[in-house]
């Protein structure tokens, strides 16, 4: 088992995540494909957190 998660260190070192379970493509790509839909939901939610979160401070003259 030791060796095991060496192997697995020695890949995410290297850049290599393994292959897909499910279709067999490596990892990596489809974490790159991805990143563009994240990066938008990512820009979406901050907009959102900036116009529910800040509230304008009351005016006192």
């Amino acid at each position: 088992m030791f060796e095991q998660y060496l192997g697995y260190l020695r890949g995410i070192g290297l850049g290599t995540m393994g292959r897909s379970y499910t279709d067999g493509r490596d990892a990596i790509g489809i974490v790159v494909e991805r990143l563009p839909r994240t990066f938008e939901l990512m820009g979406i939610a901050f907009l959102a957190m900036l116009a529910l979160g800040i509230r304008p401070a009351p005016w006192r003259p």
